[in-house]
């Protein structure tokens, strides 16, 4: 392996193990009380340059928070090249929120100075990471400066980490700890040129023409003094600023189109929730209904099978008592005929007996006609009586039939003397 491929190598492991431990960062949070400034060291990580120091003092009154940021030995950003061209100061809160307090111009190799800034914060973190441009809006994993140390007073701290980064722009090489600027073009031309860059892969000029014509000029102007380094250094500045300016409201207003198309989105799928709502409560009520009238007619049913069921047991018994009348009457009928079968039987007894005792008496009187016809004189016989005598009975009849007595048997001839 080539020793150009083995820097590459190691410079593409080094940036991909910084941008994994970069993804969060360990921040200290402190709490400002008005009128009492604070002293605030910087801890450099291994991205920043080696011989780069910082040092901050923080003042909290009137509402609002003054931050005095001051530097040394600082290379430019440019150096990491890729799409990194700026240095920007930010405040950290607790709650992963960072404001842009501005940008930390370092436009030569050691160069020194100094940054104001401002915030409405009372709690929060610094810190300075390496940007594309001056007026991002979320800071990138390039951290380059935590602050840390607090000298002289005692405030209180708040650890907590930090999160909340873009990954939209990224660096060519990820640290600059051993590398100076030595190039004869000043920094503040390349960092415009970068910032005219990315203003037209944005399209700035179709939000902020004005900025981005005022940019292309003053680029112009600073390449066209080539002579004069300072004469290129302040008009690129000035591109870089116009250019800044140009992708800060482009981005703006790409954030705010959005917004509006999620809130768009947004409310058509809320109208679209609030229709099914609509239609699912309008299916809820008929449903409801239908569920009503079925309880309406399970009642019905219940009704009318409570009906029927004492209408069955009323017919059961309704038959039960014919059953038990037609038991009745077949029992009767079975009396009925029992009785007619005996005055039947008694009946022929009867007959039977009266016609015995017909023949007894037809043989009885005709046994008594023939002993009278025997024993009787041939000459009437005188009869005598203290009493008036009586003229002579007539002989009796020869015996016949005689009609029955009120038992239905015959009676038998009556004799007199």
């Amino acid at each position: 392996m080539s020793r150009r491929n083995r820097v590459v190598f190691i410079l593409a492991i080094l940036l991909a193990s910084s941008a994994l431990s970069a993804a969060e960062v360990q921040l200290t949070a402190v709490t400002l009380q008005a009128g009492k400034p604070v002293d605030i060291n910087f801890s450099r990580t291994s991205r920043a340059p080696s011989q780069a120091a910082m040092q901050a003092t923080l003042l909290y009154d009137n509402g609002k928070a003054a931050v005095k940021l001051s530097f040394e030995k600082m290379e430019p950003a440019v150096l990491f090249a890729g799409d990194i061209s700026a240095y920007v100061l930010w405040a950290v809160t607790l709650d992963g929120s960072a404001e842009n307090l501005g940008e930390v111009i370092a436009d030569k190799k050691s160069a020194s100075g100094s940054l104001q800034g401002y915030t409405g914060k009372k709690v929060f973190a610094l810190m300075v990471t390496a940007e594309p441009f001056a007026t991002v809006t979320r800071p990138t994993e390039l951290v380059i400066f935590v602050s840390s140390e607090i000298r002289g007073t005692t405030v209180q701290k708040t650890p907590f980490s930090f999160t909340n980064f873009s990954t939209g722009y990224q660096p060519a090489i990820d640290s600059i700890s051993g590398i100076q600027y030595n190039d004869d073009t000043p920094a503040a031309v390349k960092q415009a040129n970068k910032a005219i860059e990315i203003a037209k892969k944005l399209d700035a000029a179709a939000v902020n023409p004005k900025a981005m014509d005022g940019a292309t000029v003053a680029f112009g102007k600073a390449m066209a003094a080539a002579g004069n380094k300072k004469v290129m250094a302040d008009q690129a500045r000035v591109a870089a600023q116009l250019a800044s300016q140009a992708i800060k409201d482009t981005i703006k207003a790409n954030e705010a189109k959005a917004a509006a198309e999620t809130e768009a989105k947004r409310l058509a799928e809320k109208a679209v929730l609030e229709q099914r709502a609509t239609t699912a409560e309008g299916e809820s009520q008929r449903i409801a209904q239908q569920l009503k009238e079925v309880q309406v007619q399970r009642e019905v049913l219940a009704s009318e099978t409570k009906n029927l069921a004492l209408l069955t047991e009323k017919l059961i018994a309704e038959k039960d008592a014919i059953a038990a009348d037609r038991d009745a009457v077949k029992a009767e009928w079975d009396k009925v005929a029992a009785d007619r079968e005996a005055i039947k039987a008694e009946a022929r007894r009867l007959a039977e007996k009266a016609v015995l005792e017909q023949r007894a008496t037809t043989a009885e009187g005709e046994s008594q006609r023939i002993a009278h016809g025997k024993s009787w004189p041939t000459k009437p016989k005188t009869w005598s009586c203290s009493r008036k005598s009586s003229p002579p009975r007539r002989a009796p009849s020869p015996p016949s039939a005689m009609p029955s007595g009120p038992t239905g048997k015959s009676s038998p001839p009556t004799v007199r003397p």
